[in-house]
């Protein structure tokens, strides 16, 4: 299966099933939300360039307010998508615990992956621990889409951040006036 039908396949599953599912969900909005579950906030995103033959995978902590914890930026092989969004999932909980964070909650526009992990259908049990994992819109995630877009076209395979690029600190401020506060657990 390429890339170019995977994304069909993913988006036809999204609009007819996820979708209807979650139009009401007050999780899904269109700017990035405050956490309201975990202690931490972690944002993965990957990007794939077809014409590089590379991937990569970009995460972004923050903390309950929004402020900036650091994000971690990779180059991966490239290969399915599914498994480069669950390594982004991966590396993302791996890095927030690495700031000695146990409380974590993970979000990801890739709705389809979010609804296999929810459903337990994943084999790996470390996403167990994880307070809230859901899906986002990818207006949601334009940090995390920015960073996963340039560390693309490095060519180091770490690099790890403890202030924000420059790249992304607009987008950062855009999100910290517009952030969405949750006034009540939709549990």
């Amino acid at each position: 299966m390429n890339l170019f039908s995977i994304k069909a396949w993913t988006r036809s599953i999204f609009i007819e099933r996820v979708a209807g599912n979650w139009a009401c969900n007050s999780l899904i909005k269109g700017d990035w939300q405050v956490s309201n579950q975990g202690s931490v906030k972690v944002n993965v995103d990957s990007s794939v360039s077809t014409f590089k033959s590379r991937a990569a995978i970009g995460e972004v902590v923050r903390k309950l307010n929004g402020n900036w914890m650091g994000d971690l930026e990779i180059l991966v092989g490239l290969s399915d998508i599914f498994q480069i969004e669950a390594r982004a999932l991966l590396e993302g909980l791996k890095f927030a615990w690495e700031k000695r964070c146990r409380r974590v909650e993970i979000e990801s526009d890739n709705s389809v992956l979010v609804t296999i992990i929810q459903n337990g259908l994943a084999a790996n049990d470390i996403y167990s621990e994880v307070r809230l994992i859901q899906p986002i819109l990818r207006k949601s995630n334009r940090v995390t889409d920015r960073i996963a877009k340039e560390v693309r076209d490095e060519i180091e395979h770490l690099i790890i951040h403890k202030e924000p690029p420059e790249s992304v600190r607009g987008l950062l401020d855009y999100d910290n006036r517009c952030a969405t506060y949750l006034l009540f657990d939709s549990d």
